[in-house]
C-alpha cells in the first residue's frame, strides 16, 4: 500500500521504466544433525547448499535524466529481504557451485520484465549482480584452484608484500564484478590480525617445529581466553554447520574496542 502511493507520484513514463537492482549469490554449509527417521531418499541430509537473492534499489530517471530511487533497502546486508532461490541437500564442490551459478545465469538471461497492475501499472527491468560469495564461491568461479592465490592479480602468499611487483600485475577485470563485501572484508582483517597476534612469538608464517607450535597454541589460548573475559567474545571455535564463531558481531565487537582488542593481541 505505500509503494502503491510512492507510484502514484511517478509520471507513466517513469512506472513503465523502472529498475530493480538485486544481489545473488550461493553457499554451502555442512555438519547438519542427521535424525534417525525412516525416509525414502538418497540426498545427504548432512550438507546444505544455498542459492538467494536480495533486492537493492528500485528505480528511475527524471525527464533530465537523472536517477529517482523509489526503494531502498534500508539494510542491505540483513536477512530480512533475502529471499531463497534453492535450497539443495548436496556439498559445496567446485562442480556444483560452477552447474549452480550457469542455472541461475541463464534463467537471469531469459528474465522479462514483471509487471505489475493495480490502481497503476508499472514494469520493472530487473539487473541481477552475481556479489553475495566467499572465498570458495570465488575460487570456483575463476577457476582459482589455489585458495593462497588472489584471484584478482593472480599473486601468492610469498609475493604479497612486494608492493612494486603487485603494482605491474595484470588484473583480472572479470574477477573484479564479483564485489567486495564488507562485512567478509572485516571478518578476514579481524582474522588476519588474530592471526598475527598468535605467531608474533616465533614470527614465521608457517611452523614446522613443536616447540614453535606449542608456543602458537599457548598463546592462542590465553589471547581467546582474555577475550572471553574482557569483551565476552568467543572467538576461532568452530560452530556446526557454518564455519567458526568469528562472524561479523564477533568482529564489529574487536574493532569498536580497539584499545582493548589491541591490549590483548598485542598489536600497536
Amino acid at each position: 500500500m505505500v509503494q502503491e502511493l510512492v507510484l502514484r507520484t511517478l509520471s507513466s513514463h517513469h512506472r513503465a521504466n523502472l529498475t530493480l537492482i538485486s544481489k545473488w549469490g550461493c553457499d554451502g554449509s555442512s555438519g547438519h544433525s542427521i535424525y534417525k527417521q525412516s525416509a525414502e531418499y538418497d540426498f545427504d541430509e548432512n550438507s546444505l547448499f544455498f542459492t538467494s537473492v536480495v533486492p537493492l534499489q528500485l528505480y528511475t530517471f527524471d525527464e533530465n535524466s537523472e536517477k529517482v530511487v523509489v526503494w531502498q533497502n534500508p539494510k542491505p546486508s540483513s536477512t530480512r529481504y533475502c529471499r531463497p532461490l534453492r535450497l539443495e541437500f548436496i556439498k559445496e564442490t567446485t562442480s556444483h557451485i560452477q552447474a549452480a551459478i550457469n542455472s541461475v545465469e541463464e534463467e537471469i538471461r531469459l528474465l522479462k520484465p514483471s509487471e505489475y497492475s493495480s490502481e497503476v501499472e508499472c514494469s520493472v527491468k530487473h539487473s541481477l549482480r552475481l556479489i553475495m560469495v566467499d572465498g570458495n564461491v570465488c575460487n570456483a568461479i575463476t577457476n582459482n584452484r589455489n585458495t593462497q592465490k588472489c584471484i584478482v592479480c593472480g599473486a601468492k602468499q610469498n609475493e604479497m608484500n612486494n608492493i612494486e611487483q603487485l603494482l605491474g600485475r595484470d588484473i583480472n577485470h572479470n574477477s573484479c564484478k564479483l564485489g567486495i563485501s564488507p562485512l567478509h572484508s572485516l571478518i578476514k582483517t579481524f582474522e588476519c590480525l588474530l592471526h598475527i597476534s598468535y605467531k608474533i612469538d616465533v614470527k614465521k608464517w608457517k611452523c614446522y617445529q613443536e616447540e614453535d607450535k606449542s608456543s602458537i597454541q599457548e598463546r592462542k589460548n590465553k589471547i581467546k581466553l582474555e577475550f572471553r573475559k574482557k569483551l565476552g567474545l568467543v572467538i576461532d571455535c568452530p560452530k556446526q554447520g557454518f564455519g567458526s564463531s568469528n562472524d561479523g558481531n564477533t568482529a564489529r565487537k574487536f574493532f569498536d574496542n580497539a584499545s582493548v582488542s589491541a591490549s590483548i593481541t598485542g598489536l600497536d
